[in-house]
């Protein structure tokens, strides 16, 4: 984090601070009050935005669900524009949707991305003398994206074969593999990059993190389909 952490330095502390970093890493910086967003009520934050005080906002991403109720989605955005305020979300996709919010709003701000190597996030190290924990951990990252994304059996179907491979993928290997088009498997590959599922480097794919490796490899996709097949029976 230290190229970031350079650039952090040009932020000026008036404008809004947009960042993106993955799940299970802790953000490096924050300001005023936190607030998360899946968790607090979003008119409770939006008041305390009146004092005009900086804060820190995580899980923002739950701020884009305001889309349908313009007011308070933009009360909030320029209450905070202007109080250097700190927006955090682990998606790529609601990172893109905030940068051109904030441009097609024409208010300021600072945008910047974390970028990590693939290994397992510090978040997980408590837990890797209990593999059961770690799991349940791994389990509801994996599957708090993926509520973010579409055609979620084809993407469970990817991770399945992307863990089983020692190396990253390339894009033919993949569209092979699952029996479609390049373009079809393409479209798939973007929803899950989207969704911080998987990481692609130099036109090659693999999984987020080594834990969502372990994940699939401890047979969570085979755990899903007994579910499944267990509820079609009660119904």
């Amino acid at each position: 984090m230290i190229k970031e952490m350079e650039l952090l330095k040009n932020w000026d502390r008036k404008s809004a601070l947009l960042v993106r970093i993955d799940y299970g890493y802790e953000i490096p910086i924050s300001r005023g009050k936190i607030f998360d967003a899946s968790k607090t009520s979003l008119r409770k934050v939006c008041n305390f935005f009146e004092n005009g005080e900086p804060v820190t906002i995580f899980n923002s991403h739950y701020l884009q669900s305001l889309r349908r109720k313009d007011t308070l989605f933009e009360e909030i955005l320029k209450k905070t524009s202007q109080s250097g305020s700190i927006f955090e979300t682990r998606f790529l996709k609601y990172f893109k949707s905030f940068k051109k919010t904030f441009n097609e709003k024409s208010l300021p701000f600072f945008a910047i991305e974390f970028e990590s190597n693939g290994d397992l996030p510090p978040f997980y190290h408590q837990f890797q003398r209990n593999e059961n924990l770690l799991l349940q951990n791994l389990q509801f990252e994996w599957e708090t994206a993926l509520l973010t994304s579409r055609g979620k059996s084809v993407l469970i179907e990817i991770a399945e074969m992307l863990s089983q491979n020692d190396s990253k993928v390339n894009l033919t290997e993949i569209a092979s593999r699952l029996g479609i088009s390049l373009g079809a498997t393409l479209s798939y590959l973007k929803w899950m990059e989207d969704a911080s599922l998987i990481r692609r480097e130099n036109k090659l794919y693999s999984l987020r993190h080594k834990g969502l490796n372990l994940l699939f490899k401890r047979g969570y996709t085979r755990r899903i389909q007994e579910k499944e097949k267990f509820s079609m029976e009660i119904d």
